[in-house]
């Protein structure tokens, strides 16, 4: 039941929100959503992408939905880079996969003094 507001004409109802309408029968998703989702990116196909940037290098990826990434990377190449430059160097070897297949990815990068540590 509609009670008028305390400001303006209580004569006129409020205005109604616009409402999306995909038609009858419709529900305004995909007909195949399969078809629209990106291919998925494996955690093994990650480690791929790194050991084949970072020759030597020893790499776990771990994922529980194949878009969300844990590495952890031991390299040489690491020595004497600050994390920062160490992560981007994990980063440029995923190239482009970075926010499109590949949403978040936490990365340990560790040379191997450190790994052994």
């Amino acid at each position: 039941m509609w009670r008028p507001h305390c400001t303006g004409d209580a004569r006129q109802p409020p205005p109604r929100r616009a409402v999306y309408n995909a038609g009858p029968g419709q529900s305004g998703l995909p007909q195949n959503p399969e078809s629209d989702w990106r291919s998925l990116v494996t955690p093994a196909d990650i480690e791929a992408l790194i050991a084949a940037h970072l020759p030597g290098c020893a790499v776990q990826v771990a994922s529980n939905d194949n878009v969300h990434f844990e590495a952890v990377v031991v390299s040489a190449a690491f020595a004497g880079k600050r994390p920062l430059q160490r992560h981007q160097l994990v980063y440029a070897a995923i190239g482009a996969r970075m926010g499109g297949d590949i949403h978040a990815l936490s990365i340990r990068a560790l040379t191997p003094d450190e790994a052994a540590s």
